[in-house]
């Protein structure tokens, strides 16, 4: 028998914070879909933060820029999809998660490491795909969830799910609003005077509308999603005037899916558009606005014949840019074509793949060809995975053609990558997880001085290595239910080679990436009750390319705790969340000079009702 790779099948069904499933059987990802369920309107990037061993660079309160960095690399080597579209930002190259309620989605997955067959460029360090999933034959539901915290912080929302035998149909509307006026001691001043920040209010309103068909033949599913949002962004803690710098962003994104099978040709795919307008405004100082538009198309067509599975993937892109820091339109058109073939042994216990692509990008009319190999091998109680290949990343659109700077010259970067797991069951307990992975960029892409301006070339040769441990278990004393999730991470960043003269970065630790993670979570489960505490450890930070120890951010501790209690009366169900952010009142910094909240309070009640 040959599964079809959609089919893949969860390994662990320990109701923990994440469950480790399959992708492609060789790839695994953390789910959070249960986080999302119980906080509708935590972040994304709060999510991954407090439960995985990426780093996210906050620039603040709630609502401000949050970027993602995992293993090491920067946020513009991730991929963020969004029900298969690629949603970076064409500017910039990275994708905003600050503000963004994971609440908007049903589905949130952290992919690390380099996702070649899934992503094509640029998803070097890893991705994260948000998804929007409904079950049929649900009945009429309605779900109205309300949250308020500390800092003048509000949040509302309401949906809406007609769900029947072959259609369903969801309307939802969330709105967040946050003043962002804590308190903090701002030690750069004499006399570490006590502060409320102010100019630093964020608010949100999101649209999502979900339609699901299905017939004999066919799958059709078609998600709009219209996001707003804006930003007040306060002074540092080195500034002294009041600041008038704001940002204001919104989006228009749309998606057709659709599955089918012809004989015995499995064939799935998506089309859609992800529109981005953008406004950043420093009253005399700088002025940016953009909008940019991403026409995507991909399609999938798998084939299963005895042992073996064989897929061919194609992916267009049509990205257009307006920047009023361009001279004119900017297009650029990519294609992602791969083919790959899959074996089962007769007994299972070993499953191996090699993948061969090609990406083109119009503008230069250049080639890049990308191979990955991956193996599977599971013996008694023991699992070994691996895979190896090749990876690149186009420059963004800043970097080819900003009106004063912009270089189109510049090459991809490149390189390639290997990863190695190992996976150790303990019976009625969980598991360990161990291991550990190599990365080497090359051209890697570097704004650096130019005469009186700033340009970006390619100046280095990256390596990004590291070591991750993963412990999950689960036990029952009586009527308790225990659940522990221990991750580890050692990562180290560091440039091999430069081309910038007399460069102080050669062989130092990348600037904001700590060299140790770790993150220790402990829930109890009684009748209706969860009860989870979160402590989580961000190593010391150098923001100085000379790893210069005076001016390093200084390594800290955060706890979370918070308590769930669902409550079903007949057709309603109540959820209710209480939560208590940096518990022990801890003061951090993320990044240089950016004050960060001290303890807060926030409550979430989740209203259900459903007809069935």
């Amino acid at each position: 028998m040959c599964l079809f790779e959609g089919q893949s099948q969860v390994i662990d069904s320990v109701a923990l914070t994440s469950v480790e499933i399959d992708l492609d059987e060789f790839k695994s990802i953390s789910v959070y879909d249960s986080l999302i369920e119980k906080s509708p309107f935590s972040s994304v990037g709060d999510i991954l933060v407090e439960n995985s061993n990426v780093q996210l660079q906050q620039y603040g309160g709630k609502g401000a820029i949050q970027s993602l960095s995992i293993r090491g690399l920067t946020t513009s080597h991730n991929k963020v999809k969004w029900n298969g579209l690629q949603i970076n930002s064409l500017t910039l190259g990275m994708f905003d998660f600050g503000g963004l309620a994971s609440g908007n989605f049903s589905e949130l997955k952290l992919y690390k490491g380099s996702t070649i067959e899934n992503d094509g460029d640029g998803a070097i360090g890893g991705a994260i795909h948000l998804n929007n999933k409904r079950d049929f034959n649900k009945g009429i539901s309605i779900n109205l969830n309300s949250a308020a915290g500390s800092f003048g912080t509000y949040s509302s929302g309401i949906s809406g799910a007609i769900s029947r035998k072959s259609f369903i149909y969801t309307l939802s509307y969330k709105r967040e609003v946050a003043q962002n006026n804590f308190e903090y001691k701002n030690y750069k001043k004499i006399g570490k005077p006590v502060v409320i920040q102010d100019d630093a209010e964020f608010w949100s309103t999101n649209i999502i509308q979900e339609v699901f068909v299905k017939t004999k033949k066919i799958k059709l599913k078609s998600v709009t999603w219209l996001n707003g949002k804006r930003k007040n962004i306060p002074k540092l803690l080195t500034e002294g005037k009041p600041s008038e710098t704001h940002n204001a962003d919104s989006s228009l994104r749309s998606v057709i899916g659709f599955e089918s099978r012809v004989k015995n040709v499995l064939l799935d795919g998506v089309f859609g558009v992800d529109k981005q307008w953008y406004k950043y405004d420093n009253p005399g100082i700088a002025f940016t606005y953009y909008v940019t538009t991403n026409q995507q198309s991909t399609v999938n067509a798998k084939y299963c014949y005895k042992k073996l599975l064989f897929k061919a993937k194609s992916n267009l892109q049509f990205q257009s840019v307006r920047n009023n820091n361009y001279q004119g339109e900017k297009n650029r058109a990519l294609s992602f074509s791969n083919l790959s073939t899959k074996y089962v042994s007769k007994k299972e216990r070993f499953k191996g793949s090699f993948i061969v692509g090609v990406q083109t990008e119009n503008t230069k009319n250049i080639v890049y060809p990308l191979t990955l190999l991956n193996y599977k091998y599971g013996f008694k109680f023991i699992e070994l995975m691996g895979s190896g290949g090749n990876h690149f990343r186009l420059p963004s659109f800043n970097d080819l053609f900003w009106a004063n700077g912009g270089n189109n010259s510049l090459n991809a970067e490149g390189g390639w990558n290997i990863d190695q797991s190992a996976k150790v069951k303990i019976k009625k307990l969980g598991y360990i997880n161990l291991g550990g992975y190599y990365s080497l960029i090359d051209n890697w892409i570097q704004w650096v001085p130019n005469g009186s301006n700033w340009t970006p070339k390619n100046v280095k040769k990256v390596c990004a290595k590291g070591i991750e441990a993963q412990l999950l278990s689960k036990f029952k004393l009586k009527k308790v239910q225990l659940n522990w999730v221990s991750n580890w991470a050692y990562t180290s960043t560091t440039v091999l080679e430069s081309e910038i003269i007399n460069d102080l970065s050669i062989g130092n630790q990348a600037v904001n990436i700590p060299n140790v993670n770790t993150i220790q979570s402990l829930s109890l489960g009684w009748k209706k009750f969860e009860l989870r505490y979160n402590v989580t450890f961000k190593g010391k930070r150098y923001i100085s390319y000379d790893n210069n120890e005076n001016s390093a951010l200084p390594s800290y501790w955060l706890s979370h705790l918070s308590l769930n209690k669902k409550v079903q009366i007949k057709k309603v169900s109540v959820l209710t969340n209480f939560k208590i952010n940096n518990l022990f009142n801890q003061a951090y910094e993320v990044i240089g000079n950016i004050p960060m909240p001290g303890r807060a309070y926030y409550l979430n009640i989740i209203l259900k009702f459903n007809t069935n």
